[in-house]
C-alpha cells in the first residue's frame, strides 16, 4: 500500500496506558509529527485549552471523561482537534459513534500502522484547512 506524503501537525494522544501512549508516540514522531501525551480526558481538555493540537487520539476507555465523551465536548469548542478514537466496539456501533459524537475518525484495535498514519493524515489536514493555517510538510 502506498502511502501519500503526510501533513505534518501537532498531535495529543490520550491514553491511560502508559506502555500504549508510549508506542503511539514513538510512532507518530518516527513520522514527522509533533506529539504530546494526556492519560485522562480531564487533562487532555486541559491542554487542549492552554496549547494549539491538530489532532487528538483517545481511547475508547478512559477514566472518567472516556474517548467519546472527550470528541463530543471537544467539538463545542470553536478551535478545536480533529479527534481519532481507537475503539474496541464493533464497527457499525463503533462507525456511528464517531459520527454521533463528531469525531473525524475511529480506528479498530489491533492497530494498523498505515491506517493509522492515514487517519491521522486526513485529520491534520481537516483541522488545518478548518483553522486556516493550510498544511505544513
Amino acid at each position: 500500500m502506498r502511502v501519500p506524503a503526510r501533513a505534518k501537525g501537532r498531535i495529543l494522544i490520550v491514553s491511560a496506558e502508559g506502555g500504549e501512549r508510549f508506542r503511539l508516540e514513538r510512532v507518530l514522531a518516527r513520522a514527522g509529527h509533533e506529539v504530546a501525551c494526556a492519560e485522562s480526558g480531564e487533562v487532555a481538555l486541559q491542554r487542549v485549552a492552554r496549547e494549539r493540537f491538530d489532532l487528538l487520539i483517545a481511547v475508547e476507555q478512559l477514566v472518567g471523561l472516556d474517548g467519546w465523551e472527550l470528541v463530543r465536548t471537544l467539538s463545542a469548542l470553536p478551535v478545536r482537534p480533529a479527534a481519532i478514537v481507537v475503539s474496541n466496539s464493533p464497527a457499525r456501533e463503533a462507525r456511528r459513534a464517531a459520527s454521533e459524537h463528531g469525531a473525524h475518525a475511529y480506528l479498530a484495535r489491533p492497530l494498523r500502522i498505515l491506517e493509522l498514519l492515514a487517519a491521522c493524515d486526513s485529520g491534520i489536514r481537516e483541522a488545518q484547512q478548518r483553522s486556516g493555517r493550510g498544511t505544513r510538510q
